[in-house]
């Protein structure tokens, strides 16, 4: 599950930062500071620049489980260092620049498997906006930081944003696949626990009967795909079409609580292709139509993919997948069970 970290400036904030839906905070220091005493719920950050950097800072020093280390880039050389000597987490935060627009999605799904084989855990930070929350969240970081905190950042009198901290919870609630409560469907047993702005936010997202038809349409990207030898040795234009039914909400998209983002298709595209080589163009279209059914609001599928380098015209496959009803999806998790029609 991703937490949700924010920084504080001040230890006034702390216990409001936790009320409005942070799991945790955490304070700024200065590389040459020491290390408070811990506090429960609270980590410490650090900036640590370049490989230079991390080897001044990693000499004869002990560091605490609540230390975070900031680093610009997805270095896996600082990465494998820093966890040799000790280090528990990392935030990655580029310099400048929002964290989508310097890192793609593959890219940062990359580095967090590699720290995960590091016993690291990963969170992204840096600059962050609400639109990019449910996007992250399909990476499955260890925590995101919101809002917003800039590497070199000095805001030392900033008023906390409560606001945007029950924001980002309320996205990563109902986003979690690993919960009882998956993309797009509210807590209502949790509401009575919420503070009143943050459950009538919630309350505004239940879903209506009715569907939006969401689409991507003709996003041609790089693929390794075919099952010729010729084939396997580099990358051919895909041309993906792909349209959803998404459950409509009663709220009329006030903020990002109440809208099925066309970003988490691309996102989701460009992972699967992030996996390596794929023979078959139907098998390509059946993961990404598995991948979109798995969201909770998303009713039906059609997914439309097309080679556009093989011959003097595009060839391709479309499919059209609808998500098994509740009834369906239990029958078919225990075979043999089905009903039985006809004779005795």
């Amino acid at each position: 599950m991703t937490l949700l970290f924010t920084r504080i400036c001040d230890e006034k904030d702390f216990a409001p930062a936790l009320q409005s839906g942070a799991d945790a905070v955490y304070l700024r220091l200065d590389p040459g500071s020491g290390i408070p005493g811990a506090i429960p719920n609270c980590h410490f950050a650090i900036e640590i620049a370049n490989r230079a950097a991390a080897d001044h800072l990693l000499r004869g020093q002990d560091w605490p489980e609540t230390l975070i280390g900031i680093i610009p880039a997805p270095d896996q050389d600082i990465a494998a260092s820093l966890a040799a000597c000790g280090f528990k987490n990392l935030m990655l935060a580029p310099e400048t620049g929002r964290l989508l627009k310097t890192c793609e999605p593959e890219i940062l799904h990359g580095f967090i498997s590699f720290c995960h084989a590091q016993n690291l855990k990963l969170g992204l930070g840096g600059q962050i906006e609400a639109p990019d929350i449910p996007r992250l969240l399909l990476l499955e970081p260890d925590f995101l930081v919101f809002p917003s905190d800039p590497p070199h950042s000095t805001r030392n009198d900033s008023p906390l944003d409560r606001p945007a901290i029950a924001l980002a919870r309320d996205l990563i609630a109902s986003f979690d696949t690993g919960s009882k409560q998956p993309f797009g469907a509210p807590d209502i047993a949790g509401m009575a626990k919420r503070p009143q702005e943050r459950r009538n936010s919630m309350v505004a997202c239940i879903e209506t009967g009715e569907t939006d038809r969401l689409f991507v349409h003709d996003l041609i990207l790089p693929a390794a795909i075919g099952a010729y030898k010729s084939e396997t040795a580099g990358v051919q234009r895909v041309r993906f079409n792909v349209d959803l039914a998404v459950r409509r909400q009663i709220s009329r998209g006030q903020d990002m609580r109440d809208i099925f983002s066309y970003d988490l298709i691309v996102d989701t595209i460009k992972l699967i292709l992030g996996r390596g080589h794929v023979q078959f163009i139907e098998t390509l279209a059946e993961e990404v139509a598995s991948a979109m059914l798995a969201h909770s609001r998303v009713a039906n599928a059609k997914v439309r993919v097309e080679k556009l380098d093989i011959l003097q015209a595009c060839v391709g496959i479309e499919i059209f997948r609808e998500k098994l009803s509740e009834s369906a999806a239990i029958t078919s998790l225990f075979p043999g069970s089905e009903i039985k029609t006809g004779g005795r």
